[in-house]
């Protein structure tokens, strides 16, 4: 070798040393400059390029220094370290395997070799190539550390800790060492000795968010919650973007009933990362909740949540109320009404108090789309809303839409939403008609109107039933009002639009029917704005997991055929169509009213998968099944799935209708079934003898009575708690709750034997975490949850469990 070369070596490789590698570059190419294929020149750029990061690079000039020299156990474990960083393992392995070839005793080789197969899943081989590697080179710790790491996965759990407890006797200060002790320690339950070494890595590296992340699992397993929510926290604020623990954390606060107390560590993720996943998590935690402070930015969270939304309005409303009344002028107000009532609100109650109220930005929100679910707060809102009757006697010919204009707008919605619930007096009617009639006379002869007498009047009565609605939408408005119009007159519009498109599979004889139909036509609900967002659509082995694995067969052509039966106004409708991939949906209730506004909603989503139709469920099984035909005129052999979420218990002979939907589901199909449960609705059948004994009938007014008798009971008496079910805050949901014509209400002992008679499989419930974890709790052996006899026991002992409904999977058997 030339003199020259040789120094320019010895210069490279000082360099090189003192990290100066621009430079030691500089000095390898002028050595390739005089020998193109120097193989040390090309080693060291090789080493150079991997330290930059550049493997691509690294691999070629690697390949090419054992082109020109192969005997290099150097190069080939440079070469096969480049091809690791690339996911090569195979060529990886092959390179580590020629440098061990070469050099047998080479102890780095060894150890990467062992990465390799750790990458393949190869853990046997593996773990021998680190005992090798330790064996040559005892001192190195990152190959003590591997083999520990090979040896947990492996199951040998002592020789695991062994492995780490050799680490920190070279070096006591590894917190890798102490925190893949502790890992070992906590897969054997050895939950103090695990504490102790996440505290040990702390204690050298405070910001080692995996340790904080596995901290807080083990206090998680042991209950120490406090402390498990700090060090998520500790651990979000360093790692924001891994937030797997934080669900973790968040179902276990939300099945002890302490949801509340995730919601810093919650809301800190979300700033971080606004994904569909940590936006569910916050819902989890808010959902139907309330919430005691605004601190954290939790207000504008609840705000976003309800506005875009993140979940179904109704189900974000508790909390966004509750939020809303720590809002000082809502809360004072809320407490002059509840004093005063039944009087109302003066102008002079709200003195100073207004601005604040109509400023509220998540109030204007949450009255746009979501019935207002909280007594006080709905009396304040009944006593502005006679103040706004009072002011538009003398309310001016224009309006600009400020934020008080805005407000007094949502109001008006929200009053259409929850179908005028709010109790009005006789007084207040009468003028209400007063004005209902000036504003008639004006829209038909073109007269000016001012836009306030229109938001009075919607807060009071449907503005679509006003003489010479349409003509209002040619009118120029402020944009609130503008709203306001297309909800009350517009939509309406559309839905008598649509009564033409929608066909009658079957006649509606059954006298039962009939009633309930006419029901339903007067009082389709619920009147809801906006649907839960779904996220992707799912295949049927998505969404169903083991329960569809066990049963092979179904949707061969990835087609899923869906009936909805009793599909009411379409939130289960739209959510389930949404919710499967290639679904063709069949949609058929008694109302022709409420599937028009199912269908206006179907389509205002874009959701063109869905064929609407009326019909008795009675009748359906006689159908021949071209009858049954989806939205794509496809006629299915039967249905994947049926949807009979609370239509069965309103029939005269409810089993014969679940029988008639079992024998349209293909053999392995499965079934959702609502059904009332005659323990939890206890207190509605003390409300309701409470309303017949006061001769109240199913009118709207009467409806409005009965709410405020039901308010002036103790709270200690049984009817009194349907004050605090979601269906007392709207009309129609208040109807049918107290005044239903048909209703039937059944036990899970009379569940189980149907099930056990009708060649079907009760599958599980549908229910909120906090509901499955207690009966987790009670019930830990393995089936227990699709047990109707553990259930039953579960619900004897917690008589509220199915408040709402049973909501449950069956499955057909074949």
């Amino acid at each position: 070798m030339a003199p020259a070369t040789v120094d320019l070596l010895r210069e490279a490789a000082d360099l090189h040393r003192q990290g100066a590698l621009a430079d030691a570059a500089s000095r390898y190419r002028q050595v390739l400059q005089e020998t193109p294929e120097h193989a040390q020149a090309l080693y060291h750029l090789a080493v150079i390029a991997c330290q930059r990061g550049d493997f691509g690079d690294g691999i070629e000039l690697a390949q090419r220094s054992l082109a020109s020299e192969a005997h290099q156990p150097r190069t080939q474990n440079l070469l096969g370290m480049a091809l690791s960083r690339l996911g090569r393992h195979e060529d990886a392995l092959a390179s580590f395997e020629r440098a061990i070839a070469a050099a047998p005793d080479f102890a780095d080789a060894h150890g990467n070799r062992a990465s390799a197969l750790m990458e393949l899943g190869r853990l046997e081989e593996a773990c021998a190539d680190y005992e090798r590697a330790v064996a040559l080179q005892p001192a190195s710790i990152g190959d003590w550390l591997n083999l520990g790491t090979v040896l947990h996965r492996l199951g040998r759990h002592d020789d695991a800790i062994a492995a780490y407890d050799r680490v920190l006797a070279l070096q006591a200060g590894i917190p890798e060492a102490h925190f893949n002790r502790g890992n070992v320690l906590a897969q054997l339950a050895r939950y103090d000795e695990a504490l102790a070494s996440y505290d040990r890595a702390l204690a050298i590296n405070r910001r080692y968010a995996d340790a904080l992340n596995a901290r807080a699992r083990v206090l998680l397993q042991l209950g120490r919650i406090e402390g498990a929510v700090a060090n998520v926290e500790e651990a979000l604020a360093l790692a924001p973007d891994r937030f797997g623990l934080l669900t973790r954390m968040v179902d276990t606060l939300v099945a002890r009933g302490q949801a509340a107390r995730a919601l810093p560590a919650v809301i800190r993720a979300l700033a971080a990362n606004e994904s569909d996943d940590v936006k569910a998590l916050f819902v989890q935690c808010v959902r139907n909740r309330q919430l005691t402070s605004d601190a954290g930015g939790v207000r504008a969270a609840v705000l976003r949540a309800l506005a875009e939304p993140w979940d179904r309005p109704a189900d974000l409303a508790a909390p966004a109320v509750s939020l809303v009344k720590l809002n000082p002028a809502v809360k004072e107000c809320c407490a002059r009404a509840a004093r005063a009532w039944p009087a109302r609100l003066t102008i002079e109650d709200l003195s100073g108090r207004l601005a604040a109220i109509a400023d509220d930005e998540l109030l204007r929100v949450l009255l746009e789309t979501a019935p207002v679910c909280d007594i006080e707060l709905e009396r304040c809102l009944t006593g502005i809303r006679s103040i706004l009757l009072e002011a538009a006697r003398e309310s001016p010919a224009t309006a600009s839409d400020d934020g008080l204009f805005r407000f007094c707008c949502a109001l008006a919605r929200q009053c259409f939403i929850n179908e005028y619930v709010f109790d009005a007096t006789a007084d207040e009617l009468d003028r209400v008609q007063v004005l209902h009639r000036r504003l008639a006379a004006a829209a038909q002869s073109g007269a000016a109107i001012p836009p306030l007498w229109v938001v009075v009047v919607a807060a009071y009565l449907p503005l679509h039933a006003l003489p010479g609605a349409d003509a209002l939408l040619a009118r120029s408005w402020p944009a609130s009002l503008a709203a306001l119009l297309v909800q009350q007159v517009q939509e309406p519009l559309q839905e008598r639009q649509a009564r033409d498109s929608i066909v009658a599979l079957t006649a509606i004889a059954d006298d039962v029917s009939r009633e309930v139909k006419q029901q339903y036509e007067e009082n389709p609900y619920p009147r809801w704005v906006k649907p839960a967002p779904m996220g992707e659509p799912r295949t049927m082995e998505q969404y169903f997991g083991d329960w569809f694995r066990s049963r092979p067969g179904l949707c061969p052509d990835g087609r899923i055929d869906i009936l909805v039966a009793g599909c009411g106004t379409g939130q289960n409708l739209v959510e389930t169509a949404r919710q499967f991939k290639a679904a063709q949906v069949l949609a058929v209730d008694l109302s022709l009213a409420s599937l028009c506004y199912a269908k206006r909603q179907a389509q205002a989503l874009g959701l063109r998968n869905i064929a609407f139709a009326t019909a008795d469920i009675l009748e359906l099984a006689a159908l021949g099944r071209r009858d049954l035909a989806g939205a794509d005129g496809a006629v299915p052999p039967a249905f994947d799935i049926v949807d009979a979420s609370g239509v069965l218990h309103h029939m005269a002979v409810p089993w014969a209708g679940w029988r008639a939907l079992i024998s349209l589901l293909r053999p392995g199909g499965f079934m959702r079934v609502g059904l009332y449960s005659r323990l939890a609705r206890r207190h509605v059948n003390a409300a309701r003898a409470l309303v017949a004994a006061r001769g109240f009938a199913a009118t709207a007014q009467d409806i409005r009575r009965s709410r405020q008798e039901i308010l002036a009971l103790a709270d200690g008496e049984s009817a009194r708690h349907v004050a605090k079910y979601l269906d007392f805050f709207a009309m129609s949901e208040c109807r049918d709750m107290l005044f239903h014509v048909q209703e039937h209400q059944m036990t899970l002992p009379e569940i189980a034997d149907f099930v056990g008679k009708n060649d079907v499989e009760f599958l599980g419930f549908v229910a909120d975490d906090r509901l499955m974890q207690a009966f987790a709790t009670r019930f830990p052996q393995a089936g227990a949850a699709a047990d109707l006899a553990l259930w039953h026991d579960f619900e004897t002992a917690n008589p509220d469990a199915f408040a709402g409904m049973y909501q449950f999977w069956i499955r057909r058997n074949g």
